[in-house]
């Protein structure tokens, strides 16, 4: 049986929704979702 979904909570929105390195021309460009910001972030509080 599969449990029920839950309301999130994300703390706020992100400045940027992508990044690319600085140093290459054409780089791949990543896009993040909602949950993937929000999972960096509680990583980095957490250390």
């Amino acid at each position: 049986m599969a449990r029920t979904p839950r309301c999130r909570r994300i703390r706020g929105y992100p400045d940027y929704w992508s990044f690319a390195p600085q140093d290459e021309g054409r780089a791949e460009v990543i896009e993040m979702t909602l949950d993937e910001y929000e999972c960096i972030r509680l990583m980095d509080r957490e250390k």
